[in-house]
């Protein structure tokens, strides 16, 4: 008797504990609802939100999204609200209201949307919020000072030649093609070369299997995010998807470690010979052809970053 007593005074506590939580969830989310609904929004549903009236593929739907937003800016509005999932997403859509949360030090965390590219970008400079989020900030400043991103001009130079020798076939020929993969073949190719140092070529061999698994992984993402049920882990995976991701991610996880691993000797050997970089000079940073990654490396040489953090 007096052990029955014992489990139902625990499992009474544990209601208690747990029907407070659930409450305290629900009447917050009531009033965020609440609050954000005075902003205009496209048609949503409950549970599901606006997700089910999305266009399937991404570019339709990344133009469905500009198309909302022009028309609610028509409307005289600056901010709008859409419910990707059960969770509305607030749209900057006038720089005045961009300008706000762009310069806040606490508007920083990132939405539910974010939690799928937890597990390949981690959370660095782009992902994490809080302390976490200010220190990095700081520390990597240098990197992006007006003078070291004039360095790498000639990167942005050389890949913008070889976009433009990609769409040469299409200048006299009167036809209508899909510019965005070309764009975003050549953001890839500017991305990885002034980030990591290293070429992938994604504009002249866009089958390379970095390049194409990093497409797929996006494309996975956007659809974990429009269908609720993939939400769920096993169906997740019972539909192929999850495992597909998992194959993608390690793919370029390993890519990417490879690259650190090489740019790490080279960076030993320079230290060395006694060599030491200033990423504030932007000619330094030229000439030495330095990439964001080589800022990173001598940041873990102070002891600030682990290989993970990198």
């Amino acid at each position: 008797m007096g052990i029955l007593l014992w489990v139902g005074v625990v499992i009474l506590g544990f209601g208690i504990y747990f029907w407070k939580k659930i409450y305290d969830f629900c009447w917050e989310r009531h009033r965020f609802i609440k609050a954000v609904d005075k902003f205009p929004r496209p048609p949503a549903l409950p549970i599901f939100g606006s997700t089910l009236f999305f266009k399937w593929n991404v570019a339709d739907f990344a133009k469905q999204i500009l198309e909302w937003g022009l028309y609610f800016q028509s409307q005289g509005h600056g901010l709008a609200t859409l419910r990707i999932r059960p969770f509305p997403t607030i749209f900057c859509l006038k720089p005045e209201e961009a300008k706000a949360v762009l310069e806040s030090n606490t508007v920083i965390t990132k939405g539910k949307e974010y939690e799928i590219l937890k597990r390949w970008l981690g959370t660095g400079l782009l992902i994490s919020t809080g302390d976490k989020w200010r220190q990095r900030r700081k520390m990597l400043t240098s990197a992006f000072h007006f003078n070291v991103l004039n360095s790498f001009l000639r990167i942005y130079n050389g890949e913008a030649e070889i976009f433009v020798e990609q769409l040469e076939k299409y200048a006299d020929s009167g036809q209508i093609f899909n510019l965005f993969p070309y764009l975003k073949r050549c953001a890839l190719d500017i991305i990885c070369e002034t980030s990591m140092g290293t070429k992938v070529n994604a504009q002249t061999n866009p089958k390379h299997p970095y390049v194409t698994a990093v497409q797929r992984m996006n494309e996975l993402s956007f659809n974990y995010n429009m269908f609720p049920l993939n939400w769920i882990k096993p169906i997740w995976y019972a539909t192929g998807k999850g495992g597909e991701y998992d194959r993608c991610l390690k793919l370029v996880t390993d890519f990417t470690r490879n690259v650190i691993a090489i740019r790490a000797k080279e960076f030993e050997e320079s230290a060395s010979h006694g060599e030491s970089y200033n990423f504030n000079d932007a000619e330094m940073v030229a000439k030495k052809k330095l990439a964001f990654l080589d800022l990173l490396l001598s940041v873990q040489k102070e002891g600030k970053l682990t290989e993970e953090d990198i």
